[in-house]
C-alpha cells in the first residue's frame, strides 16, 4: 500500500479497515470452531462410527464373535453330555473317535 499520496486521515481509515477485516476473519474462525464442537456433541460427528459399522470390518468381526459364541454354547453342551454318560457309553464314544 502506497501512502505516500494519502493524508493521515485516509492512512488511519485504510489501517482501520485492514484491522477490521482481520477481526472479522478471526471471528469467522472462531464461529467454525464453534459450530464444529456443537456438532461433534450434538451427533453429527459421529459420522465415523457410522461407517465403522457399516464397514467389512465390523461385519467380519461380529460374525465371527457369534460364531464364537456358538462354539462356546456346543461345548459347554459337549461338555455336559460326555460328563453324563455312564462308563459303557464312554468307552464306546472314544472308541468311535478313535477311529474316524
Amino acid at each position: 500500500m502506497d501512502t505516500s499520496r494519502l493524508t493521515p486521515q485516509q492512512i488511519q481509515m485504510q489501517m482501520n479497515k485492514i484491522r477490521n477485516e482481520q477481526q472479522k476473519e478471526q471471528n469467522a474462525k472462531e464461529q467454525q470452531n464453534a459450530r464444529d464442537r456443537s456438532e461433534t456433541k450434538i451427533g453429527t460427528g459421529y459420522r465415523g462410527l457410522y461407517d465403522l459399522m457399516n464397514s467389512d470390518l465390523y461385519k467380519k468381526s461380529s460374525e465371527v464373535l457369534s460364531n464364537n459364541r456358538k462354539k462356546e454354547y456346543l461345548q459347554r453342551q459337549f461338555n455336559t453330555t460326555v460328563d453324563d454318560l455312564d462308563s459303557n457309553q464312554l468307552n464306546d464314544f472314544v472308541k468311535t473317535v478313535k477311529d474316524t
